[in-house]
């Protein structure tokens, strides 16, 4: 006899694929960009992987998947879903790559996290602003150039983790210590107990009650397991540098929790965010001290930016979009799918996805980022005298023959009155030598010209 749990459990739906899990969590992220950047109009997210670059967008193939390219990144860890999911991932690399150099020469490390006491109405900016004082003042004067030397310390990486709770904004911070090979677990200890007492000294002195030491931890890392049971499976490259984008445990809420939420349409919630995005605007997220980077990082350290940046390389372009298509597909939010069509199926699948959507494509071979080398151009399909209509645009410069020697009064016309409609014609390289450009700059001003006679 089948019972009633059986019976439900087997219309219970399967949990999703790697690949479909991979593609809900891209989707995940381009809303809650797009959502952010409609809170945050006037930073630069709100035009990340939105905004064309020139007149075309390129798509390009990586090992990891497809990405879009010429379009406008932000960098931003702290309010942009998808620039923080490649910073971190880069930052994590690095710090991993550290932390095994570090290990195989005999060194230690110690994981150490440090909060303070905090009251509902203390304001995100304000427990920043002591955080960071605070820490300041930890390492300056002759008690931390003792308490250093006498623990074998080399240098720390320390991330910044923010959530918010019943009491408020909750912010800690998650320290990874680097320590000289030969340091005994005993002078690490102590070094870990003089971090705790100068820590809660200085919060103290900032007017809030005295730390618990129940919140502090001084774990050491092992070499293939990570910092144990806060850390999970994560490993400690991972916690320290994606702990601002995990969910949050023991009720509190993230910032991307709390930013999935203004989605919902709760006004506190925008404000909630809003206030996390001003305080935490050009803070630095993994800051390195010491002399660790010298010894362990070969590298100069790329800003936030270029790490977030897609690599267009041009033996990896795949195809191109036109602007007025580029445009339509913003227009419908359609970047995360057109990037997950592109990873299963292609070209053929991201226009049969466009076309889904009721965009009309028309497809064109057209010069792409690398010489003598072209690449499928897709464009909206509108009438054929419409200026998006690239195939109509390039028939008519083939018509059109080069004056002869305007070059200079051509030069400063076009900077005048044909540079913003000459934009419109021009599909990112479709023209092949600047007497084609001066040509159709000429025809169109001469055009205008008897419009305005008329």
């Amino acid at each position: 006899m089948t019972s009633r749990l059986d019976i439900h459990a087997s219309k219970v739906s399967p949990a999703p694929s790697e690949t479909e899990a991979r593609a809900l969590s891209k989707a995940r992220r381009h809303q809650m960009r797009r959502t952010s950047g409609r809170l945050l109009k006037d930073e630069r997210v709100a035009k990340c992987g939105r905004k064309a670059i020139g007149q075309a967008v390129t798509l390009h193939k990586a090992d990891t998947g497809h990405h879009f390219g010429s379009v406008e990144t932000c960098g931003s860890v702290w309010t942009c879903p998808v620039c923080a999911a490649k910073i971190t991932e880069h930052r994590r690399v690095e710090i991993d790559n550290a932390l095994k150099t570090h290990h195989a020469g005999g060194g230690i490390a110690y994981m150490m996290t440090l909060t303070l006491p905090h009251v509902r109405l203390d304001s995100c900016q304000s427990l920043l602003d002591t955080v960071r004082g605070v820490w300041r003042w930890m390492k300056t004067g002759s008690p931390w150039l003792k308490a250093k030397a006498k623990g074998g310390y080399i240098g720390d990486v320390r991330a910044l983790e923010v959530t918010h709770g019943a009491n408020g904004w909750h912010p800690h911070l998650h320290i990874l210590v680097f320590l000289e090979f030969g340091t005994t677990e005993a002078a690490a200890e102590e070094l870990g107990f003089w971090f705790f007492e100068r820590w809660s000294r200085g919060v103290e002195k900032r007017g809030h009650a005295p730390c618990s030491p129940d919140a502090f931890t001084f774990r050491k890392v092992d070499e293939t397991e990570g910092a144990a049971a806060y850390l999970g499976k994560w490993g400690a490259a991972m916690e320290l540098t994606k702990a601002h984008t995990k969910c949050s445990k023991n009720g509190g809420r993230t910032p991307w929790q709390i930013l999935e939420d203004c989605q919902r349409g709760s006004k506190r919630d925008v404000a909630l965010f809003c206030q996390y995005a001003r305080a935490f605007k050009g803070a630095r997220q993994l800051p390195w001290a010491g002399d660790i980077r010298p010894r362990y990082c070969e590298e100069e350290p790329l800003s936030d930016h270029e790490v977030a940046e897609p690599k267009t390389l041009p033996e990896t372009q795949s195809a191109t979009f036109h602007k007025p298509l580029w445009d339509e597909i913003d227009r419908r939010h359609l970047q995360a799918p057109v990037l997950t069509a592109a990873d299963e199926g292609g070209q053929a699948a991201v226009v049969e996805l466009l076309r889904v959507h009721d965009v009309q494509v028309v497809i064109h071979d057209g010069h792409s980022l690398a010489p003598n080398r072209s690449v499928p151009w897709l464009c909206l399909d509108v009438p054929k005298n419409d200026p998006r209509n690239i195939k109509h645009t390039l028939s008519k410069i083939k018509e059109i023959e080069f004056p002869g020697d305007p070059e200079e009064s051509a030069r400063e016309r076009l900077k005048r009155a044909a540079r913003p409609r000459l934009r419109v014609l021009c599909p990112g390289g479709g023209f092949q030598s600047f007497a084609e450009i001066m040509s159709v700059a000429a025809r169109l001003i001469n055009k205008s010209a008897s419009e305005n006679e008329r």
